[in-house]
């Protein structure tokens, strides 16, 4: 049994009144198995081909929109039924036509037109203007089934291929957190993910490319109408991607536009909104939900406070690397990025549960509970990928251990506290730019050679390099060592990553290798020493 997609034509350039009109399903080209008779008899109860297909009495969960009516037909661009059943709107681009991807537990996913549930409601796939010009990304099919550890090493290769992150950990991050927005409405908090740098450090670059292989990413420009935004973000329930967001909460605007910002990380917390009713004078309040990732892009202004404390700051600089392209290609020609949200819509079909788990891991001693909640739902995800959390937990870290320069530490402590900063990055540090930074921070007299003296008196390992002497960063034991040995607890990310390791003292550090991409470039991929 064949089911036909659903193709959208527009009227002169404007679709705000799209017709709809079946096309013959043989000229798509895709090869994943529609509903036979055996799977509809068993799941939907078998209708014809020109009757929506019928829903099993399960029931709804979750919805993109938000709130659908009761009666009737409703657009919708997603819905979690018990089960779970997932189902998610893919949108062809090329071919201008939209359907539904099914996921039933146990079974492989298929495709429906449109859906029917037992009250008389039908489903139809959420097309607009949006969609077809590209400011809401759609997957354009199922992708093929891929191991998370293959797909998230798939993810870190694609963007280390385009953006220039400061640092491995960020890097691992953002793509830990691309495959988070598959699954954020497992979690009833989600973190949002903020790229800064100076000018000229490719924010526009990382955000675009975050946005190509993000959960339905929603692009808005840092200065599109504020209430436009939020209707997107209530309408399609996807990771929203702010342009140019530089909200230091200076003015009115921009304080409400945080307080608005930040209702989204709440799955409870609703924007209470008044619409006028209809043939009435009076006005009716109305909730909307703004819950779901959300991708920011700030300047060397301050974020307004509010934001700052949700956000996972990843950091970008200035770079010379000579193998990122120049440009990026248009969202709707970008094929190595559809194939890629292809694999992740087929990683949401396979491992999301669609709804919150209400089993929920408990506060761990060592690092602050904020910082906790903040990335507990990036390291259920990486769960699945546990070579990626050490390098979250560094990322941890980062934010976790005092600022240097405003604490009044011995010099030995603040020798290892700047290592244990720097812990997973995967390169040595070189002692002669670690003694410029101390210096920077306010250590005084921490030249190089004194540097060196004082990590070998520590036990800390050293090693000759062509750039002069280095600091080998990976032995946990050592550095354990030298924080008692001058009396002092080390800090919880050493702490932590010692204890994942049980003991065995050599963080083991992933790496970027070389394969060999479809389109002839080389491509980063994701692999082991």
């Amino acid at each position: 049994m064949s089911v036909p997609p659903r193709k959208i034509v527009a009227n002169n350039g404007d679709d705000a009144k799209n017709t709809r009109e079946d096309v013959n399903s043989e000229s798509v080209e895709n090869e994943q198995p529609q509903y036979d008779e055996s799977s509809l008899e068993a799941l939907w109860g078998g209708q014809a081909a020109s009757e929506p297909t019928s829903l099993p009495s399960a029931k709804v969960l979750a919805s993109a929109p938000w709130i659908i009516p009761e009666h009737g037909s409703a657009d919708v661009v997603g819905l979690v039924l018990s089960g779970p059943i997932i189902v998610e709107t893919v949108y062809d681009p090329a071919t201008r036509t939209a359907r539904f991807a099914v996921k039933e537990p146990g079974k492989e996913p298929c495709y429906a037109e449109s859906l029917k549930d037992k009250g008389g409601r039908v489903f139809r796939p959420l097309v607009d203007s949006m969609v077809h010009n590209g400011v809401v990304l759609l997957p354009s099919e199922i992708g093929p089934a891929t191991d998370p550890p293959k797909l998230l090493g798939e993810v870190v290769g694609f963007l280390h291929r385009y953006v220039n992150f400061a640092h491995l950990e960020d890097l691992v991050v953002a793509a830990t957190y691309i495959l988070f927005t598959w699954r954020f409405d497992e979690f009833t908090k989600v973190p949002y993910l903020r790229v800064h740098g100076p000018p000229g450090s490719g924010k526009w670059r990382a955000l675009k490319t975050i946005a190509s292989i993000g959960y339905r990413a929603i692009n808005v420009p840092g200065g599109s109408s504020g209430k436009a935004m939020l209707r997107l973000l209530n309408k399609f329930r996807g990771t929203a991607i702010v342009y140019f967001a530089d909200i230091t909460g200076r003015s009115q605007r921009d304080r409400e536009a945080a307080i608005q910002l930040a209702l989204g990380s709440l799955v409870d917390l609703l924007d209470i909104a008044l619409k006028p009713e209809r043939w009435a004078d009076s006005w009716e309040p109305m909730a909307r939900s703004l819950f779901g990732p959300k991708v920011l892009a700030t300047s060397e202004s301050p974020l307004h406070p509010l934001l700052d404390s949700i956000c996972l700051t990843l950091e970008l600089e200035p770079t010379e690397r000579t193998d990122i392209p120049i440009s990026l290609p248009p969202f709707q020609r970008w094929h190595e990025a559809d194939e890629l949200r292809n694999k992740l819509l087929r990683y949401r079909l396979d491992y999301a549960q669609g709804y919150p788990d209400h089993e929920s891991p408990r506060f761990e001693k060592g690092f602050s509970p904020h910082l906790q909640e903040l990335v507990m739902p990036l390291r259920k995800v990486a769960e699945d990928s546990p070579e990626a959390l050490p390098f979250i937990d560094t990322f941890i870290g980062r934010r976790d251990l005092p600022q240097l320069a405003s604490t009044r530490l011995s010099g030995e402590l603040i020798v290892l506290n700047a290592i244990a900063m720097r812990l997973g990055r995967g390169e040595p540090i070189p002692i002669k730019s670690l003694a410029e930074e101390l210096t920077e921070e306010g250590t005084e007299e921490m030249t190089p050679t004194l540097l060196g003296i004082m990590l070998s008196n520590l036990g800390v390992s050293t090693r000759r390099s062509t750039g002069g002497l280095t600091v080998v960063n990976t032995n946990l034991e050592e550095l354990i060592d030298a924080y008692r040995s001058i009396g002092e607890e080390p800090p919880p990310l050493v702490l932590a990553l010692a204890d994942s390791y049980e003991g065995r003292g050599e963080l083991p550090q992933p790496h970027i290798v070389k394969d060999q991409h479809s389109s002839g470039r080389g491509a980063d991929s994701w692999g082991e020493e």
